[in-house]
């Protein structure tokens, strides 16, 4: 063999080389592509605020009177299963309920596990139920005083859903919450169970 056909072989191996490494890079890309363009199929994320007017409460062995705020955030997912012609899902909230009664700042923030049903009902509107459990940090303070406690969490919903398009959606409705047996040392401070309303915008991936 001489040299002329020592160079065509080694182009044409050159070329047989560049030619599978860049098919194996188009196909690499293609497959990750694939695989992860249905990551956060079936995932949702939701923001939430709500108020629990008037909310009973006793500080200091006085009763009293306030409003108690919400604000939330939430993650979870479609679970692809149903439930009386009702399309489940399970999300994680964290949230913060504050209030204050004159100088008593009330502060808990908690953290919930839920499960949500949901069914439409007409028209892009659709009824929902939810309740979850979980634990709730507890913090009362006045002046440069203040003490932290915490324990179990409770809620439940009920209302109704908007969606404005596949993605966007928002809801409105009535919560439940339960604060059990929570210590807040001295000064002290408790409030009953409350039932108020909440609003929310989530956005399905």
């Amino acid at each position: 063999m001489n040299f002329s056909n020592h160079i065509y072989s080694a182009m044409k191996l050159h070329t047989l080389i560049i030619t599978s490494a860049l098919s194996a890079t188009a196909f690499a890309g293609e497959v990750q592509q694939s695989s992860c363009s249905n990551c956060w199929d079936g995932w949702f994320a939701g923001a939430t605020f709500g108020q629990f007017a008037n909310t009973d409460g006793r500080v200091q062995g006085d009763s009293g009177e306030g409003d108690l705020n919400l604000y939330a955030l939430s993650v979870g997912r479609n679970l692809d299963k149903q439930l009386l012609g009702c399309d489940l899902a399970a999300y994680v909230e964290a949230g913060l309920l504050e209030t204050n009664y004159g100088p008593i700042d009330i502060d808990v923030i908690p953290f919930t596990f839920n499960l949500k049903a949901e069914r439409e009902l007409f028209a892009g509107i659709n009824g929902y139920v939810s309740a979850g459990a979980g634990y709730a940090f507890s913090r009362v303070s006045m002046g440069s005083m203040s003490y932290g406690d915490g324990g179990i969490y409770g809620q439940g919903s009920i209302g109704l859903s908007y969606d404005i398009n596949e993605n966007v959606e928002i809801f409105g409705g009535a919560r439940y919450i339960v604060l059990d047996e929570v210590d807040f040392g001295i000064p002290s401070a408790d409030a009953d169970n409350n039932v108020g309303y909440e609003v929310g915008l989530r956005y399905n991936f």
